[in-house]
């Protein structure tokens, strides 16, 4: 099936299924409690992803049916604090990609960016595009 994968599939259709995911996507996570603390720090790596539209991506001036945009591998971090009030009661504070880490950007090119609206891609993303998440949480037990 391989020799005919282009009579099957095409290409834009091949990166959905072949690499439009991250083939690696690893998270080592640690959690420490101390007097009534607990320190959550997360570490989510996302591998490179590419983009299943045909573009220059090299920017040569040509347009190969096989060039395709790629995003490159992320690493993103989280991290959070907890304090235990007792055995009812806790909160906690924290952060999602505490970083910032964005996805790649995409090239100048129009037909990725719709003459640019969209700043990342509208087709694949290892994670999201809303960057850095805050939050603050109480928690009651009962």
């Amino acid at each position: 099936m391989v020799s005919q994968i282009n009579n099957y599939f095409s290409e834009p259709n091949r990166i959905y299924f072949e690499e439009a995911v991250p083939r690696v996507k690893a998270t080592l996570a640690n959690t420490v409690r101390v007097s009534g603390f607990t320190f959550v720090l997360r570490n989510s790596f996302f591998g490179k992803v590419t983009d299943a539209d045909v573009v220059d991506a090299n920017f040569d001036g040509v347009k190969g049916s096989t060039e395709h945009f790629i995003l490159n591998s992320r690493l993103v971090t989280d991290l959070s604090v907890g304090y235990n009030f007792n055995k009812n009661i806790s909160a906690t504070i924290g952060s999602n990609n505490i970083l910032n880490i964005l996805p790649s950007k995409n090239p100048d090119i129009p037909s990725l960016t719709a003459d640019n609206q969209f700043v990342y891609s509208r087709q694949v993303s290892q994670y999201g595009i809303g960057g850095r998440f805050l939050f603050a949480r109480i928690e009651f037990s009962f």
